[in-house]
Order: C-alpha cells, then structure tokens, then sequence
C-alpha cells in the first residue's frame, strides 16, 4: 500500500482511455487495467456474464418464495387496476355534472345514481376519494409485503455467500481481503435482493398499469394514442444504448469500492507499521486519491443514470403539450360540427374526454418513465449478482460436499500417520513438502524442527486439513482423512498458533470458542489450567470484559494464555502447538508448559518450537530440512547420533547466555510460506 502516488486524473484519464478502447475497438478484451480490476489483488478477474445468465441464476434465490411472491403481484395488480378507476371520474364530472351532459344509458340505468348534476359531482367526487384510499391500502401492503421479500433474500443471500466464503480453500481465501470479502457479502447480497424489486415488482406494477391505460386510451381515440407515442421509440433506442455502458461502469466501481474497503482494513492491520516508519501522511494521502478516484467514477455513473432521466423530463412534457394542442383543435372541431348537424353530441370528442385521456397519458407515460428508470438500477442490482456467482463459482474446501465419513469425536484414538506426502502451494512451482513419512501413536508427543522456511507449519496445516496433499495421503486412525467430514474432523483437533487471533468479543466468549456448549465453571477451569484466571480476576468486568478487535486491549503473553485456554476447553484428540509460549516471559512459560505437560497427556501432539530447551521431553522430536525429514529421535538419541541437532542446542544455548548471536547457516530463506 505505501508506493508511489498516482493522482486520480490520472488513474481517471487512463479508465476513460480504456473505455473508449473496449467500446470502439472489438479486439480488446473485457479486462480492465491494472487499477480497475481485481486480478492483482483479489487474485482474479470478474466474468461478465449475459443478463439472461444473472437472471436465471436470480431464480434460484427465489426457491421457497413462490407463495409469497404470488400474494405480492397479484395485490399489487389489484392495487394498480384501483388507481386507474377514480381517473375516469374527471370525464365525468367535467361533461356531465359541470357540462350538464346526460349521461349514458349504460350508467344512467344503474341503481342509486343522481339525476341532477350537483348530487352527480359529490357522488363522483366520493367515489374517486374512497377508490383512492381503498387502492392506497392495497398497495401500502404490496409494497410492504415486497420489502420484506426484498430483505429476505438479501439476508438469504449473505448468508450463503458467507458460508460459502468459509468453506472456500485457505490458499484462496489468502488471495482475497477480509475487506473485499466483506463487501462482498455486504453489499452484492443486498443487491441480490435489490432484483426483487427491480427485476420483478417495479416492473410488473408498470406493465399492469400500461396495459390498463392502453385499453382506456385506446377506446378513448386511438389516433391520439398514436400520436402520443411518436417519440417513444427515440427514447427506447437512446435508453437501450446506455443500459450496458451503465453496467459496465457499475461493475468497475463496485470493483473499486470493493479494493477500497481491502485498503482501509489492511490500512488498520498494520497501523503499528505506520507509524513506525511515520507514514501516516503517505498512506492517508494514497488513500485519499484512491477515493477521488471513485468519486469521479461515481460521478461518471451518475451522470448516466441523470442523462436518462433528462431524456424522459422532456418527452413527458412534449407528448403532453403536443397532446392538450392536438386534442383542444379536436375539441372546437367537434363543438362546431355539434352546432352544424354534421356530428352526433354522443360522438364528439369532449373537454372530459380530453381532460381524462391527458391523465391517463400521464399515467401511461409515468410508468414507461419508470421502467427506464427501474433498468438502470437493475443494472446496478446485476453488476452485485454477477460477482456474487463469481463467489459462488469458487470452488469449496476439498471434500466438503456432504458424503463424507463424520468422525465420532469419543470413538477417535488420535494416530496420525502420513505416507509419502508431497505438497506445493498453488500459484508455486517450488515444493514445500516433499516423500514425508511419518507414524505417530496415539498420545506421543512429536516436535518439528528445523529451520525457518523448512516446511514446519505446512506439515502441522495438512495435519489439519487445511490443504491436502498433492501426493500420499494423512492418515487419522488408518484412514484416509481425505474421506472423513473436515467439520466434524476438526473438532477432534486444537490448534494454538504463535500469531494469536482473539475475536471481537470478551474474554469468555473467546475460551467458549473450544466448546459452544461449555459452562461458566467450565471456562474458568480451563482458565486457571492456563494461568490466564489470575490476570482475568483482576480486569474490572472479569470474565466479560471486551478483548477489542484481535484482542488488542490484552497483551501478547495474555492472548497466549487465552488461547491456550480455549484449547484446553476443547479437549481435543490431537493437539498442535505452533510456539505456543512464544510470548511469555520465563516464570510464566515455566508455568504454562506444566499446564501445557497436562493438556498433552494421553493426547497426539504435535509441537513446533525454536526454542529447543521446551522440546526436550517429546517422544520424538523431528528435523526438517527444504521440505525433508532428515533426522528423527528422541533427544538424547539426537544428542549423540546427528551432529546438526547438537549444533543446534549449542548455538541456542550460547544464545542464552549472551555468548553469541550466530544463526545455523542452513537458516535460508524461503519464496514459499512454511
């Protein structure tokens, strides 16, 4: 993040060159530059898939939906037929109550209607009134009844891109940011739910209203509806040009957005860098134009949406002016052919007549307006489905499909044994691991060694399944882990890590992570079997008090002991420490590994530790070497049969004692992560 700084008219003139490029020229592919697409970042590039493809993956979000769905289009026809009705009334008071027109048989004839135009009026007038309340009823519950579908989906859809993001390989979760994630599941699943009423509501009330208005015009006069909707294919042509370019500029902006929130979480993972190197400046500022940037792409994206909106403002208007002159010639026409005998009074085109097709013109116009209106943000709500199926097109963690072997976490006697496992991290061509045999009986203590890079922490990652080999096999019990269920797997493991991760929540909470069914009396047990109870006792809300994000408020050595906590509440089978006292002081490692001595008794442990004097004790303790075993043996076996364990201990020891500071020239680094 802290690199040269790009202003964003720059980054801006370089997004228009593209654009221009991608939409004169057919050879250049879809992919965006560098400061536009996520391939750098998030490891990939977005596919930009056809509408009818979003869509129909839409459908599958609705599954479950179906009677809810139905309720709602059909009151939300009910209310939309309602509001045409009263609009029919201004003819008639305008011809026939103020006009003193009578009125047709057809009406004339039916029970409880006025004769003489005062009554008529307030007859009319209450009925217009209460068909609007009645129809206002309906569609308040349509709409809310659509709201609450809208949301249901919304959250639906977070929460299968969440599970769906847990369950994906570590190697790519490492490719993508927490930020991005996050914005993600936030955003897109909101977007997923947007389509409820962008794809569905808004356009099914403006297709019932048209049809509606159409069948009123249509036998009010036909040519005047005709007339009317000259224009109308200049716009759908000019609308139909704009709607791709708007999703294509949605897409890079929530790709933006999405980088951003990455930024802005790394920005804050690493503020003790920051400012450190006293870069505060620096980074703000790098932060800043990267929001400029957005902003003018934001507003390049607005101005398309308002460019729409500017084409209808006119239109309505127009047809409507061009309507009231047409119709007013039509008018004084037909009063003077009345007053020659030429035209029948019933067939003469009125001021009501006029005044009624001007509404419901309004009202036809309005929703062709709101159509327009509504695709623009379903390209919105498009753009947000369409990286949310790149998520769903991740592949998921490996075996995590449903048809595999759960693990009785009681029936587990914790041997572990690996045959011939090779392993190479994706994107890598060097390996990591490679020809590693290994048997470990149940409850023996094993200790990795070996230096930085050797592949210690790969070999502790695979014992947990969170990669799989890439050849050989791990075995749990004589069984292929591979074929067992990794949830129900994992909970027959602990993991205590040297980089402790506390969640944003107290200090109970996080030792309940072990066991979700755990008791009060049950975490301060294993609190106290932590030495973490004398510390806790002594912090104002005890047990409850908040740890912050990652556990800042606590310190190093307090988090270790918390999580040792949380291991020893889980009771696991087997057990792996990745330095788990590498942030103690002397007294208190002394007195964590005893409670550590009891939470390894009967347990298969695996232990990875540069400080080789808290290794002594393990029942076999191994040396890796680029990815090799090497050496292998008890302590004092080593001590006397492998010169470079020996070394090891001596150099270590000096260390210690201040006699020096050498590091074993085999302490080369490495490209890959151990």
């Amino acid at each position: 993040m802290i690199g040269r700084i790009r202003s964003s008219r720059a980054r801006y003139r370089d997004y228009q060159g593209r654009r221009w490029r991608k939409a004169h020229d057919p050879r250049t592919d879809r992919v965006l530059p560098v400061d536009t697409t996520r391939r750098d970042r998030f490891g990939y590039t977005t596919e930009r898939r056809s509408a009818w493809r979003l869509i129909a993956a839409f459908r599958h979000q609705l599954r479950g939906c179906g009677r809810a769905l139905v309720v709602i289009l059909i009151s939300s026809a009910i209310a939309t037929v309602l509001g045409l009705l009263p609009l029919y009334g201004m003819k008639i008071i305008f011809d026939n109550a103020l006009a003193a027109k009578p009125l047709p048989e057809t009406y004339a004839s039916w029970p409880g209607v006025p004769d003489d135009p005062r009554s008529l009026l307030w007859a009319v007038v209450t009925g217009m009134f209460v068909l609007t309340i009645f129809a206002l009823g309906v569609r308040t519950y349509s709409n809310r009844a659509a709201f609450r579908l809208q949301r249901h989906i919304a959250v639906a859809a977070r929460r299968r891109l969440l599970n769906h993001a847990l369950r994906m390989p570590l190697h790519r979760l490492r490719q993508i940011s927490s930020g991005g994630v996050s914005f993600v599941i936030r955003h897109d699943g909101n977007a997923i739910g947007d389509m409820v009423m962008f794809l569905i509501y808004e356009p099914w009330k403006a297709v019932i209203q048209l049809i509606g208005c159409f069948a009123v015009l249509a036998w009010a006069d036909w040519r005047l509806l005709l007339g009317s909707l000259a224009l109308l294919p200049l716009v759908y042509f000019a609308q139909r040009a704009r709607v791709g370019r708007i999703r294509d500029m949605i897409q890079d902006t929530m790709s933006q957005d999405q980088s951003l929130d990455g930024l802005t979480s790394e920005l804050f993972g690493g503020i003790r860098v920051i400012r450190g190197f006293g870069r505060e400046r620096t980074v703000a500022a790098r932060l800043v134009r990267r929001h400029h940037f957005v902003t003018r792409l934001q507003l390049l994206t607005w101005w398309l949406h308002r460019s729409t909106e500017i084409g209808w403002s006119v239109v309505i208007p127009l047809a409507s002016g061009l309507l009231l002159g047409f119709g007013g010639l039509r008018v004084l026409h037909d009063a003077a052919a009345v007053q020659a005998g030429t035209l029948a009074p019933d067939q003469a085109f009125t001021v009501g007549t006029l005044i009624m097709f001007l509404a419901y013109l309004a009202w036809l116009l309005n929703p062709l307006a709101s159509i327009a209106r509504t695709s623009t943000h379903l390209q919105n709500a498009l753009a947000g489905m369409n990286r949310a199926m790149d998520v769903f097109e991740e592949p998921i963690e490996v075996g995590d499909n449903g048809d595999k072997m759960v693990v009785d976490r009681d029936a587990v006697r914790g041997e572990v044994a690996m045959r011939g496992v090779s392993f190479t991290y994706p994107g890598s061509d060097e390996p990591v691991l490679q020809d590693i045999d290994l048997d470990v009986p149940a409850g023996h203590v094993v200790a990795f060694v070996g230096p930085s890079g050797a592949g210690k922490t790969t070999l502790t990652n695979l014992i947990a399944r969170f990669h799989d080999p890439d050849r050989g096999c791990v075995l749990l019990d004589g069984r292929d882990i591979r074929e067992l269920d990794p949830v129900s797997y994992r909970r027959c493991l602990a993991l205590v890590e040297q980089d402790i991760f506390l969640f944003d929540g107290t200090i109970g909470e996080n030792i309940a992570c072990g066991n979700r069914r755990a008791r009060p009396e049950q975490i301060a047990a294993a609190a106290e079997a932590a030495h973490a109870a004398e510390f806790i006792a002594e912090l104002p809300d005890g047990y409850d008090t908040p740890v912050g994000e990652r556990g800042l408020r606590l310190s190093g050595g307090q988090r270790q002991r918390i999580a040792i906590a949380r291991a020893m509440l889980a009771d696991p089978r087997v057990l792996i420490l990745d330095e788990a006292t590498s942030h103690l002081d002397p007294e208190n490692e002394q007195l964590i590994q005893q409670s550590l001595a009891t939470l390894m008794a009967g347990r298969t442990s695996f232990v990875i530790a540069h400080r080789l004097s808290t290794i002594r004790h393990a029942d076999t303790i191994v040396i890796l070497e680029d990815g090799r075993i090497t050496e292998r043996g008890p302590h004092e076996e080593l001590m006397v049969t492998s010169p470079r364990y020996r070394r090891m201990i001596e150099l270590q020891i000096g260390d210690e004692n201040g006699a020096g500071s050498d590091k074993s020239a085999t302490d080369k680094p490495r490209l890959h992560r151990a």
